[in-house]
């Protein structure tokens, strides 16, 4: 396994972590005008 493609595997887990943390926002907010419009 060459270093050029461990650094391209890493780069792609903090993308995808970026867009869990991302969604995890989304969804909380959604959740609270929700809960504010009841």
């Amino acid at each position: 396994m060459s270093a050029n493609l461990a650094v391209r595997q890493r780069l792609r887990n903090m993308r995808c972590l970026m867009r869990l943390k991302f969604l995890q926002k989304f969804i909380h907010l959604a959740i609270y005008t929700v809960a504010d419009k009841k």
